[in-house]
């Protein structure tokens, strides 16, 4: 999973200085011409401006996301152990079956038909549903 996000990010800030590079070669190719329009001009300007801004983002993002990380990886790493829920011991703990309860209300439907509380109908409709 690291490698193939490192892929990933080298291949974007790949891709950005190739941008980058498209970029200032077209830029420099037409501030060469004489007569060039000021709109043309304020597009190059504004291509310049968003690559600086997605690099200066993304240099952001990368020291933030780190930081994130290596704090996440302290407070696990130097983090109590009082909350450490992988070394509980499950063999030692008590707990009552499904099975003693099932058993339980099964004896208490067979007194009651026995002592002649519920009839035959209700004995089989309940029985069923246990």
């Amino acid at each position: 999973m690291w490698k193939g996000l490192l892929l990933a990010f080298g291949l974007f800030i790949m891709l950005m200085v190739f941008g980058w590079f498209v970029n200032e070669s077209i830029s420099n190719e037409l501030e060469s011409q004489v007569n060039l329009e000021q709109e043309t001009i304020d597009t190059l300007n504004n291509l310049e401006e968003n690559y600086i801004n997605v690099i200066e983002l993304v240099i952001i993002t990368v020291i933030s996301l780190s930081m994130a990380l290596l704090a996440l990886y302290a407070s696990h790493k130097y983090g109590t152990d009082d909350n450490d829920y992988n070394s509980i011991d499950t063999d030692n703990v008590p707990f009552e079956s499904d099975k003693s309860v099932v058993e339980d209300a099964v004896d208490i439907l067979k007194r009651r038909f026995a002592n002649g509380e519920i009839d035959i109908y209700e004995y089989t409709e309940r029985m069923s549903r246990l």
